[in-house]
């Protein structure tokens, strides 16, 4: 893998900071943040899909397959006649089916995965399954108020029940 795409400690560090999501079932929790969508991540800058992509620069040999192999040195993309640039030629296609692969290899070793938006496909998230800790829910400040805005109102509302209950005992002469 060349470059490293991601610090790794940073998004460890704001994950610790997401609440954890059980929303695939008891087992499965997942913590996830938002990293940017793939206008702004990918080479191309473009959603498309295998069976839409009219959008897409895709080389002769991945029109023809569309297929997740992008294509390789031993499968190399077919330049456009009018190509004359001195280094290999990448269709867009490639270059995505690339920046995705060495994305999913660099989180996959870390124990982390790249996932998309439910609401809207095109958004990227980092996201990691676990389960969470004591550690964890004493870690995020904003739990941890909400945690103590919610004993406050109930410390509040039972306050409130006693002392109507004690001006209810002095109205009656109790």
């Amino acid at each position: 893998m060349s470059e490293v795409m991601f610090d790794i400690d940073g998004l460890r560090e704001s994950l610790r900071k997401q609440a954890w999501d059980q929303s695939m079932g008891e087992d499965d929790w997942t913590r996830q943040i938002f990293v940017g969508s793939v206008f702004s991540l990918l080479p191309s800058g473009k959603y498309y899909t295998p069976w839409a992509n009219s959008n897409v620069e895709a080389c002769q040999s991945c029109r023809e397959s569309m297929s997740n192999d992008p294509c390789d040195e031993e499968n190399p993309c077919t330049p456009p006649e009018d190509y004359d640039g001195e280094e290999p030629y990448h269709c867009e296609v490639c270059q995505d089916h690339r920046w995705y692969a060495r994305a999913e290899e660099e989180l996959e070793e870390t124990g982390l995965f790249l996932t998309s938006g439910e609401g809207d496909p095109c958004d990227l998230f980092i996201a990691e399954a676990g389960r969470p800790t004591w550690g964890d829910v004493l870690r995020l400040p904003d739990t941890w108020d909400e945690i103590k805005l919610e004993i406050w109102d109930d410390f509040a509302t039972v306050r409130d029940s006693v002392k109507a209950e004690q001006e209810s005992w002095q109205r009656i002469g109790g």
